[in-house]
Order: C-alpha cells, then sequence, then structure tokens
C-alpha cells in the first residue's frame, strides 16, 4: 500500500482550522524555519512526530498535545515526549513558532471499523517508511 497523500504543511496554532483537522486520522508534527512548499515526505528528518486519533477529531488531539508539551499537563505522551525532549521540561507560554502540522483525515461517513483500521494502518506504515530511511523513529514517537 502506497502511503496516501498528507495535507500542506501549516502553522501547528493555525492548522485547527484546516478542515482536514475536523475529523479522525493521521497527524504528522516537525519543525522547520519557515513553512515547506507542497504536501510532506514523511520520511523527512525534520518529522518530530507520527500520531493518530481513531475517535476524536484531529482538532481535540493536538488540543491534548499542546496542553501536554506547553504546559505538562495529562493528555497526551508524545506531548510529553516533546516537552522532555524539545523543551527540557519547562513550560512554554507560547507555541514555537518552527512546529508544523501535516494530517490526513478520515470521514466520519465511512464506516467505524474502517475507518479506524485505515488510520491505524497508516500510522503504522508511515512509522515504518520512517525508520527504514533514517533508521530511528521520529524524535518523539516511542514504538
Amino acid at each position: 500500500m502506497e502511503i496516501p497523500e498528507f495535507s500542506e504543511w501549516q502553522k501547528f496554532d493555525e492548522f485547527r482550522c484546516n478542515e482536514v483537522a475536523k475529523f479522525p486520522g493521521v497527524y504528522l508534527l516537525a519543525h522547520f524555519d519557515k513553512r515547506p512548499k507542497g504536501t510532506p515526505v514523511v520520511t523527512s528528518p525534520k518529522i518530530i512526530y507520527v500520531g493518530e486519533t481513531t475517535g476524536q477529531k484531529i482538532t481535540k488531539r493536538l488540543y491534548n498535545f499542546s496542553r501536554s508539551a506547553f504546559s505538562q499537563e495529562i493528555g497526551h505522551s508524545g506531548g510529553w515526549s516533546y516537552s522532555r525532549k524539545i523543551l527540557n521540561n519547562e513550560i512554554a507560554n507560547f507555541t514555537p513558532e518552527n512546529l508544523y502540522v501535516s494530517a490526513i483525515s478520515v470521514s466520519y461517513d465511512v464506516p467505524e471499523i474502517e475507518r479506524k483500521a485505515f488510520i491505524k494502518l497508516v500510522e503504522r506504515l508511515v512509522i515504518w517508511e520512517f525508520y527504514q530511511k533514517n533508521k530511528c523513529y521520529p524524535l518523539c514517537n516511542t514504538a
């Protein structure tokens, strides 16, 4: 299976307005000095986290990520990894300017069992492709 095309990169704080964010799916987080053009290359070493949500909207999952990453509140293990590995366990009062999001979502029109299976498959496939190229997981993924 080929990895489906992800949305173009957007700044973390702007992504919640993206139509893609209104559904469950797979999302990528990356650090860039400026917004890259075009769709993501899922093996880019700039990607720091690959996540998924099968029931919640992507916006809700990113909200949980930000609470854990920037405020050290319960909600997202990847957010805690970000806090520890990138922010050195410092509470941040702002979202880093270089944090970007890209995603692929699946509409609620797709039967739940199919939607969940597809999302899980795409997330694992992206992590596998990333690992094959970089010989490691994205920085904030643990498995």
